[in-house]
């Protein structure tokens, strides 16, 4: 590798299954500008615990943090790591193989401030959860 060189990004590939989504009609989420995917059961994914999802074609990490639901892109700007498989911690979520971390609310990493992950709305609706696609 050439010193000054920024190598390129690799994604790193996982055997985690991931939930399908099906659509929601946008006036049960009471926004009829937008949709929503149904990702899980709220029952699906303990406190304290984040897992894979596809929103609208799209790798989501789906977490609950104390009860919330939270949606953020799966993977880590850094290196591409898969951010569900991240742990949970003052509301962020730390990157897998470096410990990057972000935001749950915002997506704003406290490591690097230029990095950041999209976030998602979560609505509830019954025992289902559903993120906006």
């Amino acid at each position: 590798m050439e010193v000054g060189v920024i190598e390129s990004l690799q994604l790193i590939p996982h055997n985690r299954p991931m939930i399908e989504t099906t659509e929601m009609n946008p006036d049960a989420a009471n926004n009829p500008k937008k949709r929503y995917c149904r990702v899980a059961s709220i029952g699906e994914i303990p406190t304290g615990a984040g897992r894979l999802v596809e929103v609208g074609g799209e790798e989501v990490a789906l977490f609950n943090f104390n009860g919330e639901y939270y949606a953020i892109s799966d993977l880590c700007p850094h290196r591409g790591a898969s951010l569900a498989e991240g742990f949970l911690d003052g509301g962020k979520i730390f990157c897998p193989l470096h410990c990057f971390d972000f935001s749950l609310k915002t997506g704003e990493c406290g490591t690097v401030p230029s990095l950041r992950v999209r976030t998602y709305e979560v609505k509830i609706a019954g025992e289902d959860i559903f993120v906006e696609c």
